[in-house]
């Protein structure tokens, strides 16, 4: 058996070795990879089945839980590789402009802001944003959806022209908001945004055109995010968004097959399609998810526009990160227990592969748990979960653990960094799997909207977000201490020991981030601020200096940086007068200086009026890009 298994395990891994490297020159060697990964995948399985304890029945009960969290860990990486095979190029709908309408009238289009309870400035950035849009200003209305029923909103929505929508209650969360708008909008088709996803100018241009077919029920963008995410802002500014390999990579495959999933935001809907369907589904807390799966079913086509159309805030925080995962988790739960006959029933096998993909990705919190917890049984217990040769185990383990390493390193993408997703699993997985238990038992839970522009001026510690990390830690650590005592004792065996040490060290490195990752550092700008191209000029006018040509640094809506052709002795709180300017925008404002250093000055601006607002966000959302 042992020769048997170090010949296999020889084999598989110069296959997958060559066959990675080979694939560096020529994409198509990646098939060696892939075959043999499936191979070992197969291998791996049977001997998993084998090697379970049987002669203990906490050993078959145990080592059975850790099988099943393999299992579910390898279908779920099943479904992305068979996405991943499916060819963009071939399922990719060709692009489709506002000339495919030729003399034909424009469809008309109404654009929803659903805001709860998001700041008044984050959500009027947004509605200069739109007023910006290239589309025929008869074609399109804007309407802020305010579930927070505000006074100084209505207010807004009345000084910027746009339409308001309330309710009396906040029944079925944006669900209900999105369908009590339903009732008053009369628009072909509808663009749903969250409160601080704003649109580039060129949004409906890229996406209303592929509405010219008849059966298309919606059109999905990505979820950029202009600022940093957790991981970003505390690890490591130059790696992707957490949900960049998802959105950016995942969905353009998931397109292939008509089976995008629907995120909520940024996309433009045939409102006829959603009527037909009885509006937006109210089972679930994310709304999003469901809607699209029922427009799919119900042989409505879906495209994914893999452009940068919109961009909006990442949480920044721990709490805010689990809460927004949180709401998502009990969601798609939510909605795969409501609509699970219409998902056997209704979608095709494709479909079905990019719906269980999803719904399995939060069950990964299960199995991160199991992974976690499995080395303590032995070494608190000395209850055996696997029984096998250590050479033969090796043998299948490896080939097995390498191959998945390889395949994912093989995809084409930029936006996956395979080290930094165990932190991401690690960091929401113990949350997570009280929000699977909540969800599958039926237990009532708030509706908790992902807080936007979080600020704050003193670093602190997230520490009730962090404490099952904390106990984690300790517990694993205890554990040591006791498998020392069990090997002394003669309880277990010293190579055991070892053995379930080293994966135990594992997962506390992963630890240890999430806990160095609950320190929050200091955020203090409530408005994030963009570099500006060349392109934008700028005249500074004051009394002392009079008119003076410089050149912007960045800029928001709330101020800007500027730098000076020279050194000048600006004074804090000093007046000025700014003209920004390009080829298509001029905006003039006053402002006073913040700061002042060497030939760099901060100048913070006045309040705006809508027309001031509307040229500076035109300036802004042109340079605006993802932060990574």
């Amino acid at each position: 058996m042992i020769k048997l298994s170090a010949l296999y395990f020889i084999i598989s891994m110069l296959l997958l070795i060559v066959g990675y490297f080979a694939s560096k020159s020529n994409s198509k060697y990646a098939k060696i990879v892939v075959i043999t990964e499936i191979i070992a995948i197969i291998i791996y399985v049977t001997g998993r089945f084998i090697t379970l304890p049987y002669s203990s029945v906490l050993g078959i009960i145990f080592g059975g839980i850790l099988l099943l969290a393999e299992l579910v860990s390898i279908v779920q990486f099943i479904c992305v590789q068979y996405l991943y095979g499916k060819s963009v190029a071939k399922g990719k709908q060709e692009a489709k402009g506002l000339e495919v309408y030729g003399d034909k009238e424009l469809p008309t289009v109404d654009i929803l802001i659903c805001t709860y309870n998001e700041p008044l400035k984050l959500v009027e950035k947004n509605v200069a944003a739109c007023l910006n849009l290239n589309y025929p200003k008869d074609k399109y209305e804007i309407y802020i959806c305010d579930d927070g029923r505000r006074k100084e909103f209505r207010e807004m929505a009345d000084k910027y022209g746009v339409q308001y929508i309330t309710r009396d209650n906040n029944l079925h969360a944006k669900a209900g908001n999105i369908n009590n708008a339903l009732e008053f909008i009369k628009g072909d088709l509808f663009l749903v945004l969250d409160a601080d996803m704003m649109p580039k100018k060129e949004f409906l241009e890229k996406t209303v055109g592929y509405f010219s077919d008849g059966a298309m029920g919606f059109v999905q963008t990505p979820q950029n995010y202009y600022n940093p995410d957790m991981y970003q802002y505390h690890l490591n500014k130059d790696i992707p968004n957490e949900q960049d390999f998802f959105m950016r990579d995942l969905q353009e495959h998931k397109s292939a097959v008509n089976a995008i999933i629907n995120v909520g935001t940024n996309n433009v809907y045939s409102r006829a399609a959603i009527m037909k369907i009885g509006k937006f589904p109210t089972c679930s807390i994310t709304e999003d998810m469901a809607v699209g799966m029922l427009l799919q079913g119900n042989g409505y086509k879906s495209v994914f526009v893999n452009e940068t159309l919109a961009l909006g805030l990442s949480p920044t925080t721990f709490v805010d990160t689990v809460k927004q995962r949180d709401r998502w988790c009990r969601g798609n739960m939510q909605a795969m227990k409501e609509f699970f006959k219409f998902f056997r029933k209704n979608l095709n096998f494709s479909q079905k592969i990019s719906y269980l993909s999803g719904y399995l990705f939060w069950f990964g919190s299960v199995t991160k748990m199991v992974f976690i917890l499995c080395p303590m049984v032995y070494l608190f217990f000395g209850i055996p979960i696997i029984d096998c040769d250590l050479i033969v185990m090796a043998s299948l383990l490896i080939p097995y653990s390498i191959g998945q390493l390889l395949v994912m390193k093989s995809m084409p993408t930029r936006n996956q960094k395979l080290l930094y997703s165990i932190f991401y699993d690690t960091a929401v997985a113990p949350h997570l799997v009280f929000s699977i238990i909540k969800t599958l038992l039926n237990l009532k839970v708030n509706f908790n909207v992902t807080p936007k522009n979080t600020t704050t001026d003193k670093p602190y510690f997230q520490f009730r977000v962090v404490l099952p990390h904390i106990c984690l830690l300790a517990i694993i650590i205890i554990s040591w201490i006791i498998g020392a005592i069990n090997v002394n004792r003669g309880n277990i065996f010293f190579i055991g020991y070892l053995i379930n040490i080293a994966w135990s060290i594992y997962n506390v490195i992963a630890l240890i981030v999430c806990i160095r990752l609950a320190y929050q550092r200091p955020i203090y700008r409530t408005s994030e601020r963009t570099n500006v191209s060349e392109d934008t000029k700028l005249e500074l006018n004051t009394d002392e200096y009079g008119e003076v040509k410089a050149n912007i640094h960045d800029l928001s809506e709330k101020g800007l940086g500027i730098i000076l052709p020279t050194r000048y002795n600006f004074n804090v709180n000093d007046k000025v007068k700014l003209r920004i300017y390009n080829k298509t925008q001029e905006l003039e404002a006053k402002g006073r200086v913040a700061r002042s250093s060497d030939n760099f000055i901060g100048v913070e601006l006045d309040q705006l009026e809508p027309k001031e607002m509307k040229e500076i966000m035109a300036i802004y959302m042109e340079n605006l890009t993802p932060y990574y």
